[in-house]
């Protein structure tokens, strides 16, 4: 079976994540707030991304493996997975998560 591609905004989704991930290490914002790009390219960003996209994918499939597992007991959708989220929150993010 093929899955369909994902749409651009699911990836900007992913992406953001990983940027906020990313974003929460003060060592690896240290470097990117004091040193230039190329710099950066050479430090702890480039060295912190594939472990940042291993956990966050590891953390998506156990919220999806558990959601499933409570499909019987609840009807549709996990309400319960979405009963914290605060919508409201969401209003001014940027791209990269960032309040505006």
């Amino acid at each position: 079976m093929r899955l369909p591609p994902l749409s651009d905004e699911d990836q900007l989704q992913f992406l953001t994540g990983i940027a906020n991930r990313i974003s929460r290490q003060e060592d690896v914002m240290a470097q990117v707030s004091n040193h230039s790009v190329e710099q950066v390219l050479h430090g702890l960003f480039p060295e912190r991304v594939p472990g940042t996209l291993l956990d966050a994918m590891t953390d998506h499939a156990k919220t999806v493996a558990g959601s499933v597992g409570q499909r019987d007991q609840e009807p549709g959708v996990c309400v319960g997975d979405f009963e914290d989220a605060d919508p409201a929150g969401w209003a001014g993010q940027t791209s990269i998560g960032a309040a505006v």
